[in-house]
C-alpha cells in the first residue's frame, strides 16, 4: 500500500514539475510495478530470510505483529524504515505541490487570488493527506512514547480512528470530489431514481 501511495506522490510530482514532458504510460507502468510489487516482496522476503538464518522471531504469537526488541533490532524495522522512508517523501511531494501552487498565484496578488490560492492549498493538503498516508506519522509518534506517557492513549485513539477511515477518506477525495466521477454518480443515481419510479 505505501509503495502504491510512493508511486501515486512521484507520479503527481512528474506531471507538476514536467507539464510539457509527460511521462509515458510505459515507462510508468514499469516504474510502479516494480516499486508496487516487486519492492515490497525485496522487504517483505529479505527481513523473513534475516530472522529465520538469525533464529529470531519474525513475528510475536500473541499480537501477531512484528517484533519490536530496541532500536534497530528486531522485524518491526522492516516495516518502519520503508513506511518511514515513504512517508517523508510524500510529505516533500505536498511541500513541492503547495510551493508551486503558492508560486503560480505570486503573480496574481489580489485578495480574492490569495484566498483561492489558501482554498486551493487547504484543498491539497485535505486531499493529498490521507491518499499519500501521512496520517501514519501519528503511528511513529505513538512508537516512541512509552505506554506509561499520560499522551500514549490519546495518541493511539487518533492513530487508529484517522487509519480505521483512511479508505472512507481516500473514497471521499479521489472519488466523490472528482468532478467526473462524481457527475457519472449522480447520473447513475438519477437513472435508479427514474427506473424505480416507473416501476
Amino acid at each position: 500500500m505505501f509503495c502504491w501511495m510512493l508511486c501515486l506522490s512521484v507520479m503527481l510530482v512528474h506531471q507538476l514539475i514536467f507539464v510539457f514532458s509527460p511521462l509515458r504510460k510505459r515507462v510508468f507502468i514499469v516504474f510502479s510495478s516494480f516499486v508496487g510489487y516487486v519492492c515490497p516482496v525485496l522487504i517483505v522476503g529479505s527481513s523473513y530470510l534475516y530472522a529465520y538464518y538469525t533464529n529470531s522471531p519474525y513475528y510475536d504469537k500473541e499480537t501477531c505483529w512484528l517484533v519490536f526488541e530496541r532500536l534497530m533490532v528486531g522485524s518491526m524495522h522492516a516495516f518502519l524504515l520503508p513506511v518511514g522512508t515513504v512517508i517523508f517523501t510524500n510529505i516533500i511531494c505536498i511541500l513541492v505541490v503547495i510551493v508551486k501552487l503558492v508560486k503560480s498565484s505570486v503573480l496574481h496578488i489580489s485578495n480574492t487570488e490569495n484566498k483561492d490560492t489558501a482554498k486551493s492549498i487547504l484543498k491539497v493538503v485535505v486531499v493529498l493527506t490521507p491518499v499519500f498516508g501521512v496520517t501514519w506519522i501519528i503511528g511513529f509518534f505513538e512508537l516512541m512514547l512509552s505506554p506509561d506517557h499520560p499522551m500514549h492513549d490519546g495518541v493511539e485513539f487518533c492513530f487508529i480512528i484517522l487509519n480505521s477511515f483512511q479508505g472512507v477518506f481516500i473514497l471521499l477525495t479521489g472519488c466523490f470530489t472528482e468532478q467526473k466521477v462524481g457527475l457519472s454518480f449522480y447520473q447513475q443515481a438519477r437513472c435508479l431514481v427514474v427506473t424505480s419510479t416507473k416501476n
